[in-house]
């Protein structure tokens, strides 16, 4: 029999436990660096429900339109997307309009008609 001894039994160790703390340290910030390539945008309808929506900020926003239309049964041709009160393209990318995490977009109802009160 061999003597007992101070040193671990390394073969009696998992392969996740005999992870180094540096190898720990780094996922972690890999991980907090992928969460920074996502972006959450709030859309806000004007009876005051919010959806919100985690995307990269060069996907564009026609992605978020569809999914917002197919969550609240909504026909993408009755609304309207604004950032500060301007109409948002569906070509657009949050990274060009210069969105941030946790930024609010309008959603309003579409109107048609009407006409110039100075013709």
């Amino acid at each position: 029999m061999n003597p007992p001894s101070d040193k671990p039994d390394l073969g009696a160790l998992s392969d996740t436990a005999a992870t180094l703390p540096e190898e720990s340290e780094s996922t972690e910030e890999s991980k907090g660096k992928k969460t920074m390539d996502h972006i959450n945008i709030q859309a806000v309808c004007q009876n005051g429900t919010m959806t919100q929506f985690k995307m990269r900020p060069t996907t564009p926003m026609q992605k978020m339109f569809d999914a917002f239309c197919s969550r609240n049964n909504t026909n993408i041709s009755s609304v309207r997307f604004l950032y500060e009160g301007r109409r948002i393209q569906g070509s657009s990318t949050p990274k060009s309009l210069g969105l941030d995490d946790m930024e609010m977009i309008d959603v309003v109802l579409s109107q048609t008609g009407g006409t110039s009160l100075w013709s």
